[in-house]
């Protein structure tokens, strides 16, 4: 007896579901082992630098919220240590970035950490090398930063490819350790294995900046100094900083950082380029709403370098600067 052809013509869609399935199985199979196994991977780059990366990690997770938020580049990142400042209720993170020009500390702050946390203060921690555009690399940080796709996300501003893309990196193994799965053994495999991935502690301090990180930091700070030139787009831009972080916060405050005896004979005019610079910077904070706190000039003893405090320094700096905020109420 012959089958009829209703039943012939199910045969290839019948072979086809079940290959499918089969398909499918083995992909869901596979992806749970990737899941399982993830934590002996290494972990793949998918924000622009590990700093940010581990950072906007932290704060999304964070079991409480932070009363006080830092920012900065490497210098307040090595100096504020949370943990010493007791005299604060209700907490405080150290988001500053190391190596991160004032556009991309800028746009962290107020579209993506300020947004996420909504913390009562947000303080500012500046050098007046933040003024300064040596050029080098500060363009292709800029446009690094922007282009990510997990920043546009952050930020409001992410395509639809952008949150798809998201939604696979967070919840599909396959799809987050791809690169790593491609290149298993390599080094480089997880990508941004020549970025620095600073020891950071959960309340976002560096530990990192020793005397072997701080030799290589020290040499490019130094070579933007010996060119350093106010840029008044800079000057401008921490204005408007403070003002869109005053319609967010309470209160904003801008710290400027130590320096040492050592800085100012670095400086291209010495200490009238200083002063003109600290007078730049206090003027645009204080005209758009900021309390401005000057921390001056300190001992040599209390620097790793002209510009990074070590360990004795952050203790000092910490504690200062977080008995200034008690003190402001």
């Amino acid at each position: 007896m012959s089958e009829d052809s209703s039943s012939i013509a199910r045969r290839p869609s019948r072979r086809l579901a079940v290959i499918l399935a089969l398909a499918v199985a083995v992909i869901v199979a596979a992806d749970l082992a990737v899941t399982a196994v993830g934590g002996h991977l290494q972990r793949p780059l998918y924000w622009p630098t590990w700093e940010i990366q581990h950072k906007y990690d932290e704060l999304a997770t964070a079991g409480q919220p932070y009363s006080v938020v830092f920012f900065g580049d490497s210098v307040p990142d090595s100096a504020i240590d949370p943990s010493l400042m007791t005299a604060l209720p209700g907490g405080a993170y150290n988001a500053s970035l190391a190596g991160e020009p004032l556009p991309v500390v800028a746009d962290w702050a107020r579209r993506i950490v300020v947004p996420k946390l909504h913390p009562a203060t947000v303080v500012l921690c500046f050098g007046i090398n933040v003024l300064s555009d040596p050029g080098n690399d500060q363009a292709a940080l800029i446009q690094q930063f922007n282009r990510s796709r997990p920043v546009a996300v952050a930020e409001g501003r992410g395509s639809d490819l952008d949150h798809l893309d998201g939604w696979l990196h967070a919840h599909i193994g396959l799809f987050r350790y791809r690169t790593v799965l491609r290149q298993p053994f390599a080094q480089s495999a997880a990508g941004g294995a020549a970025i620095y991935d600073p020891p950071l502690t959960s309340l976002g301090w560096n530990q990192g900046f020793q005397a072997g990180v701080q030799s290589a930091a020290a040499a490019a700070f130094d070579q933007n100094e010996a060119t350093y030139q106010i840029d008044p787009a800079r000057l401008t831009l921490i204005g408007d900083l403070v003002r869109e972080l005053r319609a967010q916060v309470a209160n904003v405050v801008v710290v400027m950082m130590p320096v040492s005896h050592a800085y100012l004979p670095a400086l291209p005019g010495g200490r009238p380029t200083y002063e003109r610079a600290l007078a730049g910077m206090t003027q645009e904070a204080r005209t758009n709403g900021a309390t401005v706190l000057q921390a001056g000039e300190w001992s040599n003893r209390d620097f790793a370098d002209a510009a990074h405090l070590n360990r004795a320094g952050t203790v000092r700096f910490s504690t200062w600067v977080a008995d200034k905020l008690a003190g402001l109420g």
